[in-house]
């Protein structure tokens, strides 16, 4: 029953209190006051809902309420449910319908996001700032390994937004793989770039606070250049997308021996470019890189490989393979009929193992779709195409719905990115199918950003490397790509941009 996520927090603030756990808009919160805060917050639990809680959702931004309430949910026994409060109204209220919260704790942000809501809707509610922190802290409350440690919401096919439910067993042994390869001491200070409703929160949160260690917030405005921050703030441990470094390596902020401090480097999320790997590696002269992969539906990550040079890129890609499989994970890759392929051979990659998400929340046709069982096993259908080759290293090549048909021939879109990267010199490249018809697409439109080529001599050289039907029928140049709330470049502005003849 020691699956509750706020135990080791407990631990810590017992023997340490006043250790700093917490450092959120420039002032530190220890553990012994944010353990305060988070037994007055499951009390408040208790006593505003009929029966023990199961589902609270966190509707905030990067603030000390939204970390506390955070922590008092899982305090209570209960799963958490991180919102943003930049959700528009009508998709706040739809994800509010689907997952029925039995309360909702807030920040100032979700206080204004939530009047938009109507009353009748809601469950109880209260800004965190409103709770008083108890006097007494008692032990979390117990948990079993298959309850649902949280829930988070990511885009659906079908324009419905899915609820990945991810258990406490499925948390336990991600943190276990995490603690091995990555041993954090009290005194790491581990950044924290994103927005909660995004799963790399889950490892930068919980490997911080399982240590003892100091857990960062990274200001909204430095998420993306974060170069300042991870100095004056003594960061050890960062995790986040590759997009970070690609606009730091743009913008010629990655120099050599910049990051002294830094002892660990994550990347995540998507491709992680080889040169950017070099130049990043250039920056932490006392620290390694590692490359990790994994869907939210398989818990943050569940692969991973250190960054030691070309022996580890994806030949033809230029990106850093995905790596072997954490502890008690298993790979397996199969062809359309399902069969497993022979090494070398590319295909849909399936994950098995204890971190494979519960399913999709209130959705049993997805859920039965996407985590199918194949000889008493369950696994999950990553939509990834990927290989492993003969040293046993799985490489990504594209995701299954990258490969489309454009005017009748089969294309890799990971394929053109891959070149594009390598004329134009930038990473921040993207390739997109466009416009969408049924089955198939009538072209391809590449973005470029941080480029000193002319679109012209991009195609030229395009042209010289590539097939006429992989040559992109567009390619624009933007000052900068736009990224999304998790910290990826947004395939979908993108596409919107194109829809709209903008």
């Amino acid at each position: 029953m020691g699956y509750n996520l706020a135990l080791p927090f407990y631990a810590h603030a017992e023997r340490r209190p006043e250790h700093t756990a917490l450092r959120a808009n420039g002032v530190d919160h220890s553990y012994g006051e944010l353990a305060r805060r988070a037994q007055g917050i499951a009390d408040w639990l208790a006593r505003s809902v009929p029966e023990r809680p199961t589902r609270v959702a966190i509707l905030g931004g990067r603030t000390l309420e939204s970390y506390a309430g955070l922590l008092g949910t899982c305090w209570s026994g209960a799963a958490y449910v991180p919102l943003s409060p930049k959700l528009p109204p009508a998709r706040l209220r739809q994800v509010l319908e689907l997952i029925h919260p039995d309360a909702v704790l807030l920040d100032s942000d979700g206080e204004r996001a939530l009047a938009n809501i109507s009353p009748d809707a809601l469950p109880p509610s209260a800004n965190v700032a409103d709770i008083s922190p108890a006097i007494i802290v008692r032990r979390p409350l117990d948990v079993d390994g298959e309850d649902p440690a949280y829930i988070l919401f990511t885009s659906g096919s079908t324009g419905v937004p899915k609820g990945v439910a991810i258990a406490c067993r499925g948390v336990s042994c991600f943190l276990a793989a995490m603690e091995e390869r990555y041993p954090l001491t009290t005194e790491d200070r581990v950044a924290q770039p994103c927005d909660l409703s995004f799963d790399i929160s889950v490892s930068n949160i919980f490997t911080a606070w399982a240590s003892g260690a100091t857990l960062c917030v990274v200001p909204a405005s430095q998420s993306m250049a974060p170069r300042d921050f991870l100095r004056s703030e003594g960061i050890t441990v960062w995790f986040s997308t590759p997009s970070v470094a690609i606009v730091m390596e743009q913008m010629r902020m990655l120099k050599p021996g910049i990051f002294p401090a830094l002892r660990y480097t994550m990347f995540g999320g998507e491709g992680l470019p080889a040169t950017t790997a070099d130049r990043w590696v250039e920056a932490i002269p006392n620290g390694s890189l590692e490359n990790v992969y994994g869907p939210t539906e398989t818990t943050v990550a569940c692969t991973s490989v250190k960054y030691t040079g070309p022996e580890v890129v994806t030949p033809g890609r230029g990106i850093v393979a995905i790596g072997t499989a954490y502890k008690g994970t298993e790979l397996m890759i199969v062809g359309e009929n399902g069969a497993e392929l022979l090494v070398g051979q590319a295909g849909e990659l399936l994950i098995g193992g204890p971190q494979v998400a519960l399913g999709y929340w209130n959705d049993p046709v997805q859920t039965e779709a996407r985590f199918p069982i194949i000889d008493g096993k369950r696994w999950y259908r990553s939509g990834d195409v990927a290989y492993r080759d003969a040293n046993d290293l799985f490489h990504f090549v594209s995701r299954v719905d990258n490969q489309v048909k454009v005017r009748g021939f089969r294309v890799e879109l990971g394929e053109i990115e891959a070149h594009l990267r390598e004329v134009c010199c930038s990473n921040s490249v993207v390739a997109l199918a466009w416009p969408l018809r049924v089955g198939s697409a009538g072209g391809i439109v590449a973005f470029v950003s941080g480029t000193e080529s002319s679109t012209a001599q991009i195609r030229t050289a395009l042209k010289d490397r590539l097939p006429d039907h992989l040559v992109p029928d567009q390619i624009r140049a933007l000052e900068a790509l736009p990224v999304g709330m998790t910290g990826k470049f947004d395939r979908k502005a993108l596409t919107t941009m194109l829809d709209q003849g903008v």
